[in-house]
């Protein structure tokens, strides 16, 4: 991790809320440590993340999809080579993934799953248990992003994490609220 990222690692806790600066690593750091690594680690986990069009939600899918395809390589650059024997053992069994039709990696063995979705469907999320969560670009949601994280969130279990992140968008709308109220004391959840 950069110097941001490892001083948001040590504040974090089961929700977080991150006013970002473009290009500092924040979404690709959530993909991996709030989402990927829970998916491979607690078994029967289900994660989400809901980018603010289809267009990016696919963007973050190839960022988890090459997470996934590298996973535990000791030489990214040729996969092919003996040193990476353990990265293809890890994924014809354990991390073993089957198809689904939609921007998912399910692991099989695991009966874990990652999904990325887009807040331009309202229903993200409805219909599963999402026990790890990312908002990205929250301030940019289209629609009622109101209604659609509410839905996201009511899927949660009590011991969930969320992580709500967003670079600046102007005063007013969901993201500039949770902002202020996140330095509310009274607010602040463990």
């Amino acid at each position: 991790p950069n110097r941001v990222q490892q001083d948001m690692i040590d504040r974090e806790k089961k929700r977080n809320i991150c006013l970002k600066y473009r290009q500092g690593g924040y979404t690709t750091d959530k993909i991996i440590r709030r989402l990927y690594l829970p998916a491979i680690t607690e078994p029967g986990t289900g994660c989400l993340l809901v980018s603010q069009s289809h267009y990016y939600a696919a963007q973050h899918f190839a960022i988890l999809k090459r997470t996934h395809r590298y996973f535990g390589a000791a030489n990214p650059y040729n996969m092919t080579g003996d040193e990476n024997d353990i990265t293809h053992q890890f994924h014809e069994h354990l991390l073993h993934t089957i198809a689904s039709n939609r921007r998912e990696l399910v692991f099989d063995q695991l009966d874990s799953r990652i999904l990325v979705d887009s807040a331009e469907n309202e229903e993200a999320g409805q219909g599963l248990t999402i026990h790890h969560f990312v908002a990205t670009e929250l301030a940019r949601w289209p629609g009622n992003p109101e209604e659609t994280l509410a839905n996201i969130k009511e899927s949660m279990p009590d011991d969930g994490t969320i992580d709500e992140e967003s670079t600046a968008n102007g005063f007013g709308g969901l993201f500039y609220e949770e902002c202020m109220r996140s330095r509310d004391k009274q607010n602040t959840l463990a």
